[in-house]
């Protein structure tokens, strides 16, 4: 008698299913212009917070910097909005 144990392979995705989940996977959300607002105020948050001018909250910059450079943000993706 053969026995039903569970498989250890990742279950794959057909069609649209796959096709929709690479196209939200890390593709880019963030325009030019705004990747380039996000770098310029989380590296002055960072720096200003670094120089002790204002309070440790300013490391909060690099949410920013980090989504700029990287050109993805997953708030972006829940609100579906693209670039």
């Amino acid at each position: 008698m053969q026995r039903n144990t569970p498989s250890l392979e990742a279950p794959t995705l057909i069609g649209s299913q796959s096709r929709d989940l690479k196209e939200t996977a890390m593709s880019m959300n963030v325009g030019t212009t705004e990747r380039l607002l996000r770098v310029g105020a989380g590296s002055a948050l960072i720096l200003a917070a670094g120089m002790a001018w204002i309070g440790p909250w300013g490391f909060i910059g690099l949410v920013p910097l980090i989504t700029g450079l990287v050109g993805y943000c997953p708030l972006y993706t829940v609100l579906r909005r693209k670039a």
